[in-house]
């Protein structure tokens, strides 16, 4: 199955471009989205790609709750609170 995929950005010497990917199915995205955690370490990182308006959002919660307790998911944004909660920031 071919995937549509898209490089942004400039060519950099010794860094590779982003890459945009759409996915036709819901279960295919949700079958790679929940491995991603097995990435860790191996410098390849799987990110949603967010409105500006979301993105700014997750950036002021990780301000707020810092970097490796927020996350986001179908384009919600969670955090990880001092209770242990995970709490919904925003939601369209």
């Amino acid at each position: 199955m071919e995937i549509p995929q898209q490089r942004v950005g400039q060519k950099t010497c010794g860094r590779p471009r982003h890459l945009v990917v759409t996915f036709k199915s819901n279960v295919i995205y949700s079958n790679i989205y929940n491995k991603k955690k097995s990435l860790k370490g191996t410098g390849v990182i799987i990110k949603e790609d967010l409105i500006l308006l979301r993105l700014n959002l997750v950036k002021e919660a990780a301000e707020k709750y810092g970097f490796r307790n927020v996350w986001t998911r179908n384009g919600n944004i969670f955090a990880k609170t001092e209770t242990g909660v995970e709490k919904v920031l925003y939601n369209v």
